[in-house]
């Protein structure tokens, strides 16, 4: 199957190139450290893995919920990481502040799902800002290329380690890495909303997501051959290109008008 040729690497020259990229960009910086939003979820706890292994206690954790829509599950999962990687934790709950801006503003769903991970972001800047910090990102390469993720909200970073991986090739190295079970196998999700998952409202699991990315971008393949390579519908192809296409605007720095 192609899904086992992407996620076939050697996970322990990855390790090694991360950890080394993450040190290499903190003292060229001449920053004290990073400070990372841990949510318990995959990405973020595989980041806050091999950045402790980078720099030890020069980097500090905030896990940002918002009590109404983050699951209990995943508060516990990013506390007892830290704990186990002795890495220094904050929590703040953002409830509050997200639920009264949201109705201040009368966003829907998604603006208001968006409005909280820009809350986030803002907190994270804050706190790196105080402290003398960088922000680090925890952006995979999925994410990136479909834009499933919220611009100047968890897009926002001064560096993405493993933004070079798919989502399938996060999880492998964190099987490599020993993450726990509880953290490698829930549902992949932003949690922007009550019950928020990623391959829900994408609409597919990210072995195909991440198949068919693959064949667009990596091996260059036309829509239909990609679908006839994988064995699935066009349909399926077209939607994931699609986002792909639509989404430039979040790779790129803004637009500027040359006088």
């Amino acid at each position: 199957m192609l899904i086992d040729k992407i996620t076939d690497l050697d996970y322990g020259q990855i390790r090694k190139k991360i950890v080394s990229f993450i040190k290499n960009e903190l003292k060229s910086s001449k920053r004290k450290g990073f400070v990372i939003g841990l949510s318990g979820g995959l990405d973020s706890s595989v980041t806050t893995t091999l950045a402790s292994e980078a720099v030890g206690s020069k980097l500090h954790a905030l896990i940002l919920p918002s009590v109404k829509v983050t699951p209990v599950r995943d508060i516990d999962d990013a506390v007892t990481l830290s704990k186990k990687l002795n890495v220094t934790y904050d929590i703040t709950d953002l409830g509050y502040v997200h639920s009264s801006l949201a109705r201040r503003l009368q966003s829907g769903s998604l603006a208001s799902g968006n409005l909280l991970a820009r809350l986030r972001m803002c907190v994270l800047y804050s706190y790196a800002n105080q402290n003398d910090l960088l922000v680090l990102g925890t952006s995979d390469r999925s994410e990136l290329l479909t834009g499933y993720f919220t611009k100047y909200g968890d897009g926002g970073a001064d560096i993405l380690p493993i933004a070079s991986l798919y989502k399938v090739q996060v999880r492998a190295l964190g099987r490599y890495l020993k993450l726990p079970d509880s953290i490698l196998t829930k549902e992949i999700g932003p949690r922007l909303w009550k019950g928020h998952t990623a391959e829900e409202e994408i609409g597919m699991p990210y072995e195909e997501i991440d198949s068919i990315l693959y064949c667009i971008i990596d091996l260059k393949l036309s829509p239909k051959k990609t679908a006839q390579k994988l064995g699935i519908p066009l349909k399926k192809v077209m939607k994931i290109k699609n986002m792909h296409d639509n989404s430039v605007h979040k790779r790129e720095m803004p637009k500027i008008c040359k006088l």
